[in-house]
């Protein structure tokens, strides 16, 4: 008996296979989330949310901020240090990463066009050596845009001046992590 490919063992129609396959959801790389999420925590960086129902449903969205984090696989979105295409059926993993980079790409867009700051993390920079500075640039992300959305949105006060998150919490803004000075120059009547 000779070797059997697993395209002759399939039972279902190709038609029928393919609509099986685009019914199958995915919930997300897990432990990549997972692992960003314990970080988060162990951080201090508070006022997130995962999956945030927001256009390219993010991975962890800062609600109050206006910030939408995701947790890209270096193999499915293309990552330029570790993303590569397989060797076989080539035509196809090139257009289906193709289009997963197109996707990314008008998400992020969409987001910030709507006011969003857009965070991309990359799967590789969830690494224990890496981790720190990865969570360094999404704590200044946080902060840098966490103060343009208060502006934005008309909650930072004439007298309002802010020396500490604790002050600002008190008067009823959101605790942005980490030491961060709020001030307003502009004077409203």
């Amino acid at each position: 008996m000779g070797c059997v490919s697993s395209r002759e063992m399939d039972r279902l129609t190709k038609q029928s296979r393919s609509a099986l396959m685009a019914s199958v959801r995915s919930s997300g790389n897990k432990s990549t989330e997972l692992r960003l999420a314990n970080a988060f925590r162990r951080s201090g960086i508070k006022g997130w949310r995962r999956k945030h129902n927001i256009f390219g449903r993010p991975d962890f969205a800062f609600p109050v901020n206006k910030i939408a984090v995701f947790v890209d696989g270096c193999f499915w979105h293309r990552c330029p240090k570790h993303g590569r295409v397989p060797k076989s059926r080539r035509v196809f993993w090139m257009s289906k990463l193709s289009r997963n980079v197109s996707r990314d790409r008008l998400v992020s867009r969409t987001l910030r066009r709507d006011g969003w700051c857009v965070v991309r993390v990359w799967e590789c920079q969830l690494k224990s050596g890496v981790l720190p500075r990865t969570l360094a640039k999404i704590r200044r992300k946080v902060e840098r845009c966490g103060v343009a959305a208060f502006r934005k949105s008309g909650k930072l006060e004439a007298k309002a001046q802010y020396e500490s998150p604790q002050k600002a919490t008190k008067r009823g803004l959101r605790s942005l992590p980490g030491p961060l000075t709020y001030t307003t120059s502009h004077r409203s009547n």
